[in-house]
């Protein structure tokens, strides 16, 4: 027998075969499929909702299943959905300025359900995205319209504007994250009675503190030129502005911060298993203060992106008047 060791290659373990993608794209399509999946889901829905309030149906049983009932329901119920699901395109794409319409309102909802993302990776609920939206708008408000900033040029106000709205969201959210690390408060009770406070703080301070003395109406003194954020179109019917392209590129350092950073790494790791982080050495507790503020942090800037780019002046629940109309 020789003396020689012999080289054996090594193959692949049963794990490592298992664990390789057959398809290089399927983490693609499972994240595309999933919320197609949930759309068509809800479209269903939808339509049966539409369907069981606008068909009358009949008096009697017994009147139920005769053929010229059940095809009246049926064409009741095609007509109401084709109405209000007609009426859903128009409103979304099918008129000029739409597709406009629906990304203007679209980006205070990338950037709030950004927040809440960004809050579930770190194992933290945060409900009170709308109370650190409206923190943020309130102190872009205040910085876009005070006089102590109204010469500022447009490259430093602007600026100003949004990280101040970004930094009074996190503040708001610092609250929760810090009593849920020194005490064991749970975020849901605090995020949502933060809420109540900021959208009341906020009626006060619009009715009173910081109310345009010539305004018909509460609201504050309208935003300077230079705190605007400019609009993508010159045509005045399209409102789509910058916003938008702020959100895409939370989304792509927020994507960066959780997967490439050891901040992200602690985060995601606390979410998943605080035993696991603890034992590790991580400091559950300051995982979950600089999640909450992250996720404060994109919620206060969803709140003056709105200001800044759309409303140009503060009112009370402003966010909420924005649906209702």
């Amino acid at each position: 027998m020789s003396g020689k060791a012999t080289e054996t290659k090594p193959t692949p373990t049963a794990s490592r075969v298992l664990s390789t993608p057959i398809f290089p794209w399927a983490g693609f399509v499972d994240n595309l499929v999933i919320p197609l999946l949930a759309v068509l889901l809800a479209l269903i829905i939808g339509a049966l909702v539409i369907s069981l309030a606008k068909v009358q149906f009949p008096a009697t049983a017994a009147d139920f299943f005769k053929a010229d009932q059940l095809g009246r329901m049926w064409q009741e119920a095609i007509t109401g959905v084709g109405t209000a699901y007609r009426g859903l395109w128009d409103g979304s794409f099918g008129r000029s300025g739409s597709i406009s319409e629906t990304l203007v309102a679209a980006i205070p909802l990338i950037l709030g359900g950004l927040a809440v993302a960004l809050g579930f990776k770190g194992g933290l609920f945060n409900i009170g995205v709308e109370g650190q939206l409206y923190a943020g708008a309130v102190v872009a408000a205040w910085l876009g319209y005070n006089a102590l900033f109204s010469g500022l040029p447009g490259l430093v106000h602007l600026p100003l504007a949004l990280l101040g709205g970004a930094l009074a969201g996190a503040a708001w959210a610092f609250i929760p994250g810090l009593l849920k690390a020194r005490t064991g408060a749970h975020e849901v009770i605090t995020t949502i009675m933060l809420n109540y406070v900021a959208v009341f703080l906020t009626d006060y301070l619009v009715n009173f503190p910081m109310r345009d003395a010539g305004a018909s109406s509460p609201r504050t003194p309208f935003i300077s030129p230079g705190a605007i954020l400019p609009r993508l179109f010159s045509d005045a019917q399209f409102r789509l502005h910058w916003g938008l392209l702020l959100a895409v590129l939370a989304t792509v350092v927020i994507y960066w911060l959780l997967f490439k950073t050891t901040w992200g790494f602690e985060i995601r790791t606390v979410g998943a298993n605080p035993f696991t982080a603890r034992y590790a050495g991580m400091s559950i507790g300051r995982n979950s203060v600089i999640a909450m503020s992250l996720s404060g942090l994109l919620a206060g800037l969803a709140g003056a992106v709105q200001i800044l780019g759309l409303e140009y002046t503060l009112k009370g629940r402003f966010f909420l008047r924005h649906w209702i109309r």
